[in-house]
């Protein structure tokens, strides 16, 4: 980590070691010390940096030692410190900063990395078959391939049973490379194509594909203009696509902050629009974005020296002002008597006329401006004293679930009833136990709402899931003629079939994808010519039985065309769901011709001109 402008050599090693705990541990030593946490979202650099600015803040072991075993043992595994026991010599061992993991032999984790991430990673060793992936993994092509990452499973089909695995080729990114169109470059040629037109942004390979960008070689046939959905097994984002980002696996470093912020003054940009604008590629009067200055330096440089947009340009735009100090504004805005951040944001609109003006030396949005230098929350800055409930102090996971398991609820509506009071024989909840526990504790041990109650599991029985190979028979053998018809029947309105089976999926595409899926047409065993090859009947005969079905209006027709009366048989084949279109200029008279006696208008309703009309939609006048 760089270091940050005006801290000494200490508050900087307390700045390292502090971003190593946990929010909630981090509250209870800011509670500790004496220091205000404020209302609002606390972040953990804003929170670190009102620490180490807070006079009687001193990290020490004194102060460690109000945090619990579990917190400080979090804390000594994110910092690498291995092999200490005892809690007085893991505060020791936390106080001296982050130790070096051990060389020599990789590290066991259980925690692997993420599905998509690990995949690309392995697409990118470019194995051949299993037995490579094998051989791989015992370190037998160190030379070649390299030795197995620590968050790199073994056996992915366990680790990513339920996160996306569809099998050992999808894995290994085995055909990955091929169109799921013919005539279409493979993904690698076509990408490396791509990176030569040297374009920025999604919008300019869009122009490009239109043959908006004459500097350019023109489109090919063999370059698709949705790449994304036409390499859907490889795809890997847009900025790899035009070769804007670093190869899968690689950290990305940015310059440091003296040299990024030197470079962004340079440009001579006046203010945060004009930044927008250059990185997103609209000023081509500038020297391309360099690979290693980031599009947010406030991201990018919050520990390491950013203060805002206005010093991050060098000040030559109308946001470079010199503002008052804090307690001036502070005390400003105290005098105001606002209840709440909403009224400020109305009172520096214009909006309460009957309150003085704000001073044009004073910020419109303090949050920001004094964000490092003494603001402490809404309720601090307006004198209200209000604490957002996100910002207060939360009971640790394991005292939380202890007391939630000695209420004796049985399920999450039992809870949901007793955190919103509705429990009256049950003493109100604590203000440190939090409404959402699951949003609250989410990676910091929950596991479900019966764990966190202590309420039994009833085990789920197993269903296996239908196959690609049996969706597409039993598909056929109903004679679905559309993906529209598959969805109506998965949603019971087909009662001229039977019951849609459960183990059959509803997004027959998502979850067949990778088991063979090329297409609806394929799937129900169909050409693109079967919907024209139907032979219809003549406009007379498909008249007197659309007369026959007693229908009064356009609005019943459409619905029993689409299965949705049960009291009527079902469409033929050779009657079409659209007569108006079908028979145009072939005998349509409308739709009163077509329904016959039966017919009955639909409710007037008024035309453009204020005309009462009572004609179905799409019905042509009568001649």
């Amino acid at each position: 980590m760089e270091e940050r402008e005006g801290l000494s050599p200490a508050e900087q090693e307390a700045a390292i070691i502090l971003y190593f705990f946990r929010g909630a541990a981090r509250c209870r030593l800011a509670l500790a010390a004496g220091v205000r946490i404020g209302a609002g979202s606390i972040r953990k650099e804003r929170l670190i940096f009102r620490m180490l600015a807070h006079p009687g803040f001193r990290l020490s072991e004194e102060l460690l030692d109000v945090l619990p075993d579990e917190e400080l043992e979090a804390a000594a595994r994110r910092l690498w410190i291995r092999g200490v026991s005892g809690r007085k010599a893991l505060i020791r061992a936390i106080l001296r900063g982050p130790a070096r993991a051990p060389r020599g032999r990789p590290r066991r984790s259980t925690r692997w990395r993420d599905f998509y991430r690990a995949r690309a990673f392995v697409h990118g060793l470019g194995l051949a078959d299993a037995q490579q992936w094998l051989a791989w993994c015992k370190g037998e092509m160190k030379r070649t391939k390299g030795t197995r990452p620590p968050d790199i499973p073994e056996t992915p089909e366990r680790a990513y049973r339920d996160k996306g695995w569809h099998g050992i080729r999808d894995w290994l990114g085995l055909n990955a490379d091929l169109p799921e169109e013919p005539g279409l470059l493979p993904f690698r040629e076509a990408r490396r194509f791509a990176r030569r037109l040297v374009l920025r942004t999604r919008t300019e390979w869009a122009d490009w594909t239109r043959g908006r960008i004459p500097d350019r070689p023109g489109p090919r046939p063999e370059i698709p203009a949705r790449p994304d959905r036409a390499y859907a097994r490889a795809w890997r984002g847009w900025a790899d696509w035009l070769g804007l980002a670093r190869s899968t696996g690689q950290e990305r470093r940015w310059r440091p902050f003296p040299e990024a912020r030197e470079f962004a003054r340079s440009l001579n940009l006046r203010n945060s629009n004009e930044w927008l604008a250059y990185v997103r590629g609209r000023r081509p009067d500038l020297p391309p974005r360099p690979a290693d200055i980031p599009l947010d330096p406030r991201r990018a440089y919050a520990l390491s020296g950013f203060t805002g947009m206005s010093s991050w340009l060098g000040g030559r735009g109308t946001s470079a002002r010199t503002w008052p100090p804090f307690e001036e504004v502070r005390a400003f805005a105290r005098s105001l008597r606002l209840p709440s951040q909403l009224i400020w944001r109305k009172y520096v609109a214009g909006e309460r006329p009957d309150l003085p003006p704000l001073p044009d030396n004073h910020p419109k949005a303090p949050h920001e401006v004094y964000r490092y230098r003494g603001f402490a929350g809404w309720g601090d800055f307006l004198g209200t004293g209000n604490i957002a409930p996100t910002a207060r102090g939360r009971r640790p996971f394991a005292e939380a679930r202890k007391f939630a398991r000695s209420l004796g609820l049985s399920g999450i509506a039992e809870w949901k009833a007793y955190a919103r009071g509705q429990r009256p024989d049950l003493s109100p909840p604590p203000t440190d136990i939090p409404i959402n526990p699951r949003q609250s504790y989410r990676d910091k041990g929950w596991c479900g709402y019966p764990d966190f109650l202590g309420a039994p599991v009833r085990p789920r029985p197993f269903r296996k899931s239908m196959t690609f190979e049996e969706g597409r028979a039993m598909a056929r053998e109903a004679g679905i003629r559309s993906e529209k018809d598959w969805r109506a029947w998965a949603a019971g309105r087909r009662p001229d079939l039977p019951p849609f089976p459960a183990t059959a999926p509803v997004m027959a595409a998502n979850r067949w994808k990778s088991q063979g899926w090329k297409g609806w047409l394929d799937f129900l065993g169909r050409t693109k010519t079967d919907s024209y090859r139907v032979k219809l009947r003549p406009f007379e005969e498909a008249r007197e039985f659309a007369r026959g079905l007693g229908l009064r209006n356009s609005k019943e027709w459409f619905r029993w065309s689409a299965g949705r009366l049960s009291d009527r048989v079902p469409r033929p084949k050779d009657v079409p769901s659209s007569p108006d279109q079908v028979f145009a200029g072939r005998g349509w008279q409308g739709w009163k011709d077509w329904l016959g006696p039966s017919y009955g208008p639909h409710s007037p309703r008024r035309t453009a001109g204020g005309r009462k009309t009572s004609m179905d939609p799409g019905e042509s006048p009568g001649r």
